[in-house]
């Protein structure tokens, strides 16, 4: 079968609503990039305070601890690193699993950051809780996809306070909804579906617990909310 000639597809509904709905995606994930980085930031300099006591005081650097040194303990399944580490990496990684849902998971993926930057950079800490694949040049919520950054409001415990649990369960509903719609090799989306997704892009935005307030979700909400109303081939744009 002869494949759609560009503007049939352009003009096809479904691929319309698709393409909504990842630029709603897109924006909802950009309003989030001001709360998660300030939580990162703080949630830091807390482990930074727990860990040396005193911040001002010089950090040891670590040239010596990577993510091949750190493997699961085969009998208890807790992650460990293999090295001594001479300086507080073993401790950086103590905390930070203590932080995570799954401390067990095989699905923790270490070498999405530095290891010896725990101690000086916040976000190589949150790469800690993302999926496989976060590179060098991730750097902050910016350079981020959306899936990367509902996955670390999932898997860090810090922002089970920050959200309601209504909040909580919509950033697993959203990060299916991301999958369906990334992965559609149709590459498209019905009516009903487009509504909903939109809505529950809003409703997390809208949450009361932190986010509700802020300016960055309340321009995310306004964009989300023009989507349906923009023309097919401003969206292509």
């Amino acid at each position: 079968m002869a494949a759609p000639a560009p503007m049939d597809k352009v003009k096809d509904k479904e691929y319309s609503n698709w393409l909504k709905v990842t630029l709603a995606l897109y924006y909802m994930k950009s309003g989030l990039h001001t709360f998660i980085q300030n939580e990162v930031d703080q949630l830091h300099q807390s482990l930074v305070q727990k860990i040396y006591g005193n911040p001002s005081v010089p950090l040891p650097p670590c040239t010596m601890c990577h993510a091949s040194n750190v493997v699961r303990n085969k009998y208890t399944g807790v992650w460990e690193f293999k090295n001594q580490c001479r300086s507080y990496c073993d401790v950086w990684l103590h905390k930070l699993l203590k932080l995570h849902t799954s401390p067990k998971s095989e699905k923790i993926y270490w070498d999405n950051g530095d290891i010896p930057s725990w101690p000086f950079k916040p976000w190589e800490c949150a790469k800690v809780f993302m999926p496989r694949g976060q590179q060098p040049t991730n750097a902050g919520p910016a350079e981020c996809d959306a899936q990367a950054l509902l996955t670390l409001l999932k898997c860090c415990t810090h922002f089970r306070h920050k959200l309601s649990q209504q909040g909580q369960g919509l950033t697993h509903t959203i990060s299916t909804v991301r999958n369906k719609v990334v992965h559609n090799g149709e590459m498209k989306v019905c009516d009903a579906d487009r509504s909903n997704y939109l809505q529950q892009f809003i409703q997390l935005l809208e949450d009361p617990v932190s986010l509700k307030s802020l300016e960055g979700c309340k321009d995310a909400v306004g964009n989300i909310r023009k989507v349906p109303l923009q023309r097919e081939k401003r969206v292509m744009a």
